[in-house]
């Protein structure tokens, strides 16, 4: 179970920073919208990077509760 999360976290952590670092760059070469406003909310390429820092982090505390599960 713990591996599972590991993997998704580290991956949907890794996918949010791509969107952010793709978002960024097609808003300074291209004059894209930094804001998108869904369902009345606004959704802006930070709020893209909040999503990554919080799945890997949260794949590096799953990695450390492994690494100790295993090491006892």
């Amino acid at each position: 179970m713990e591996k599972q999360l590991l993997q998704w976290s580290y991956w949907l952590g890794v996918t949010c920073v791509a969107v952010a670092i793709v978002w960024r760059a097609a808003n300074a070469i291209a004059g894209i919208p930094t804001d998108l406003h869904l369902a009345g909310k606004e959704v802006t390429y930070w709020t893209v990077i909040h999503g990554a820092i919080l799945f890997l982090l949260v794949a590096i505390a799953t990695a450390n509760y492994d690494w100790g599960k295993r090491q006892s």
